[in-house]
């Protein structure tokens, strides 16, 4: 274990000794995103509007890997595709083909001619000079030091690239052909072949010194090419095109016995190989002599075998928008990503615990969760509009006078109906009495926890949307065109409420039995302080419509179309708008905790956070700058009275733990126990409950660990 200790550290007690030296040791799923602190749970990996095709592939091993494609999408997972972090890229250009050279280097080739390149196993890439604008759209490692590329692009000619230290410097290759380059592989030091376009193949036997044109056969764009060994290797491509040579790429000659437009072939050993792409995926397990389809769940557009481990993975395009991998040879594959929720919008979302969720589809279906949001399953209840579970008290309620009822906390449920108007707003106060709105000012009312429903007039012909109960008598209810009713008993009776709006309201959210907040579409906000009497309006700085609105304590959110998330930690006065997170329309957020929130959103999008978006007193203050190590600092000011801060840099994403002890080694405050990005941070400390004196305070990531003395004086 890597072990810092200040000077003035030493001389402290054995038993504080010990406890700095202890080893540390954690399993999680830690998350880095474009704004810290959030992590996509669900879909994997695209968490854009349009999900972005999936070119590229590479693991390491069972656990860790990387994917590359549109937009410049590049992600990272550290547990075999479960959470995927995306990785802050200088470029936003289309990427088509990742490799790495060892568990440090690595590269990426992709539009405009860009070349990245990462010393640090991609935690950070830089962009290098190719000396061209043109396509990059394959690549291939031959030998410490040296790489191919080839590409090209409309109107120009075939291109390949070659370098011979490491990706500094990149000299262009003369090439025969006027078709774009698609694939390339290398048998030895020597001896290449490249395919592309209109049946193009090219080969080298001097390491790219001269390229011939090797006739081919066939005039189809040829996607991929690979060999098994040093002179058997095939060439793929669109219209059910297998092409196979026995030497080594000088003839070629064409087989036949499968079916569809291939993007990529690709040989785990001299036996060992898999094609496929729309129409069709096939396994081999002789060596290419015969072709067996399977079904890789996705259309591949690259495959990698981890070096380490048993697992496959393959990459797929905008369709399937995802990776899938086999854990049994290729024999069986299973899509990564939650295909639970399909592609559909979650509309509402509730969690019930910091594990346990429920989030409503725009399919009307119910799901829940149990696990934090990675994986999804079906509720049992459809046709649903809106839910709320109160304790083991649930109801849903839907179209044509659907309600649904559940008495232990969504567990199962039970269907009535109750006339025929569309309901989508529900509230309960106990496990007996709530009431439900809906379309033309409609509202229900029970006292008999959903039993019997009776009929009240809401004197308003708007269609409402929510409902919120204050207590068992109390009740504001909002809808369409800035409509806000209210009642005082029991929601028998209703009375105007006058907003001072005329956009649509979608959500309200009480923190107590005064203080309420309503948002609504073009960036509406307004706030009561007495029970909905009178409303102000709230300055949110968006034009986006807001869905949702949840509160935690003091600090409080609102998520909206475009990705909008306010977050307020002055109790609603104020709010900062959190950018960069995604694009997508955001529809529901839930706080079950205080440090572990959840937002839906549109395409299935479930966002988590384990440190409250990191706004729980860490100023996150350097993301792009990635630290190249572990620090600690001196804390701020110091001696201190009775606060001071406390910056930290950290390396590498991962579980972070800032501690405070006192003189005996006794633990008196953990500051921060969270999994962090890589990045800068400062963390304030409190001493304002302890007794003058010389305190530490221990920071441990993975297996760093540095302590530092700071002095409390009074």
């Amino acid at each position: 274990m890597k072990t810092q200790k200040t000077k003035s550290f030493k001389g402290l007690k054995m038993l504080l000794t010990a406890l700095i030296c202890f080893t540390l040791n954690f399993s999680s799923a830690f998350s880095q995103t474009v704004t810290p602190g959030w992590h996509f749970v669900n879909p994997s990996p695209a968490p854009y509007n349009n999900y972005q095709n999936i070119y590229s592939t590479y693991f390491f091993n069972n656990n860790t890997g990387y994917i590359a494609g549109e937009r410049g999408l590049v992600h990272r997972t550290t547990d075999g595709g479960k959470v995927w972090h995306k990785i802050p890229m200088p470029v936003t250009s289309t990427l088509y083909k990742i490799i790495f050279t060892d568990n440090s280097t690595g590269y990426i080739f992709g539009n405009n001619g860009n070349i990245l390149k990462t010393v640090n196993g991609g935690y950070n890439w830089t962009l290098l000079t190719s000396g061209t604008t043109q396509t990059i759209r394959n690549a291939y490692f031959v030998a410490p030091n040296i790489i191919y590329a080839v590409g090209g692009s409309a109107g120009a000619n075939s291109l390949i690239l070659k370098s011979t230290n490491d990706g500094a410097s990149w000299s262009t290759q003369t090439s025969p052909a006027s078709q774009n380059l698609n694939s390339v592989h290398f048998i030895n030091a020597n001896t290449g072949i490249a395919s592309g376009n209109n049946g193009t193949i090219v080969r080298t036997t001097n390491g790219g010194a001269n390229w011939t044109l090797r006739a081919s056969g066939t005039t189809v764009n040829l996607n991929g090419v690979a060999f098994r060994d040093n002179a058997y290797g095939f060439a793929v491509g669109e219209s059910s095109t297998l092409l196979f040579s026995t030497d080594a790429g000088l003839n070629w000659g064409i087989q036949t016995g499968v079916s569809g437009s291939f993007k990529i072939i690709k040989f785990k050993d001299a036996t060992e190989g898999y094609l496929g792409g729309p129409g069709g995926q096939y396994r081999t397990i002789n060596g290419g002599g015969t072709w067996i389809q399977i079904n890789m769940t996705l259309y591949p557009n690259d495959i990698s075998f981890p070096v380490s481990g048993n697992n496959y993975y393959c990459a797929g395009n905008l369709s399937n928008r995802g990776i899938a991998y086999s854990s049994n040879g290729g024999a069986n594959w299973t899509p990564i990503d939650r295909i639970e929720l399909g592609g559909v919008n979650l509309n509402e979302l509730q969690f019930t615990s910091v594990n346990s969720g429920f989030a409503l589809g725009s399919n009307t279906y119910l799901y829940n969760t149990t696990n934090g949001g990675f994986n999804w399953n079906y509720a049992g209840i459809a046709s649903v509009n809106s839910f709320t579970i109160n304790g083991s008290r649930g109801c849903a309620v839907g179209n044509n006078g659907y309600i649904g009822l559940s008495s232990n906390g969504g567990n199962s449920w039970t269907g009535q109906t109750f006339g025929t108007i569309n309901y989508y707003g529900v509230s309960f106060s106990s496990s007996v009495n709530g009431i439900i709105v809906g379309n033309a000012g409609s509202v229900l009312v029970t006292t008999n926890g959903g039993a019997n429903w009776n009929v009240r007039t809401s004197g308003t012909t708007q269609t409402l949307r929510k409902v919120k109960m204050l207590s068992d008598q109390i009740a504001i209810a909002i809808g369409d065109n800035g409509t806000a009713i209210k009642s005082t008993d029991g929601g028998n009776e209703w009375f105007d409420l006058t907003t001072g709006t005329s956009f649509n309201l979608k959500d309200i959210h009480f923190t107590d039995g005064n203080t309420g907040f309503v948002s609504g579409n073009g960036g509406t906000l307004i706030k009561t302080t007495n029970a909905g009497s009178t409303w102000t309006t709230v300055s949110t700085g968006v034009s986006n419509s807001l869905n949702s609105i949840d509160f935690r304590n003091s600090t409080g959110m609102i998520v909206g179309n475009s990705g909008t998330i306010l977050i307020s930690t002055n109790s609603g006065t104020s709010w900062l708008l959190q950018n960069g997170i995604t694009e997508i329309n955001l529809n529901g957020v839930s706080m079950p905790s205080d440090n572990i929130w959840y937002i839906t959103g549109d395409s299935a999008t479930v966002l988590r956070t384990t440190t409250s978006g990191n706004l729980t007193g860490i100023n996150y203050s350097n993301f792009f700058n990635i630290p190249d190590k572990f620090t600690l600092s001196q804390n701020y000011p110091n001696p201190f009275n009775p606060a001071t801060k406390i910056k930290f840099d950290i390396k590498e994403p991962g579980l972070v733990k800032l501690t405070v002890y006192d003189l005996l080694g006794r633990a008196v405050a953990t500051l921060l126990n969270e999994n962090l990005t890589a990045g800068s941070y400062e963390k304030g400390f409190d001493g304002s409950k302890l007794t003058s004196g010389v305190y530490f305070y221990k920071l441990e990531a993975g297996d760093y660990t540095e302590v530092r003395k700071m002095t409390l004086v009074k």
